[in-house]
């Protein structure tokens, strides 16, 4: 029983702790964005193709708000412009720990780049979208378009396999364990080959014997009558 909650403990463990190193590993940067927006699309192309380069796949996740059609968005990106000392005059509004970027073009990226390893590597950095997310005062709706492909989907995909196979060798130790501690209870010695023997000899000698104890009383009786 004790080898059935071990081998269940450790199923477990192998299941979700390379899950949550995953999902802790990446930090967010933020994009407020306006539906039908060039320069927002511009800025959404050169984050897609970011986080499909294997270099920042594992750095980064992007969360994405609508401001123009949303007015509980726009009101939160105002909360981070203040938060931050300035004001949002457009978007995109590209938020990196406590960097932003207000507008988009393609010379940008360099410093985008940076500022999202050295978010990535400070474990003290931290983010003003998510201090103030944490305050409570803002209802917001993110949203996503961003997906990785390449590289890292086939990654996720091996990560998979590799959980199934772990849960189905784990179950399939499982049962075998039960009913093998079932199986041992009705277990019965073997009787040895050397008691066997020894038995019928003894099951062989019990008749000789009764038959000489008769034949010596028929002897006995005919010596009599003489």
């Amino acid at each position: 029983m004790k080898k059935i909650k071990l081998v269940l403990l450790m199923l477990v463990a192998g299941i979700i702790f390379p899950l949550g190193i995953e999902a802790a590993s990446r930090k967010n940067v933020y994009i407020f964005k306006g539906d039908g927006c060039p320069h927002c699309e511009e800025a959404l192309e050169f984050f897609q193709d970011l986080i499909n380069d294997e270099e920042y796949t594992d750095k980064f996740d992007l969360v994405e708000y609508e401001v123009w059609n949303n007015s509980d968005n726009r009101a939160f990106a105002n909360a981070v412009a203040e938060e931050l000392g300035e004001e949002m005059t457009g978007v995109p509004y590209i938020i990196i720990g406590e960097n932003s970027h207000s507008g988009f073009s393609s010379s940008l990226g360099d410093k985008i780049k940076e500022e999202i390893l050295d978010y990535y590597n400070d474990d003290d950095a931290t983010s003003v979208v998510e201090k103030l997310q944490d305050s409570g005062e803002h209802n917001v709706t993110a949203e996503s378009t961003i997906y990785r492909t390449g590289a890292k989907s086939n990654a996720d995909t091996v990560i998979a396999v590799i959980i199934i196979v772990i849960a189905i060798v784990g179950f399939g130790y499982v049962i075998y364990l039960s009913r093998k501690d079932t199986s041992s209870k009705y277990y019965e010695k073997p009787v040895k080959k050397e008691e066997v023997k020894e038995a019928k000899v003894e099951e062989v000698k019990m008749p000789k014997s009764t038959s000489n104890k008769k034949s010596k009383k028929k002897t006995t009786n005919k010596k009599t009558s003489k």
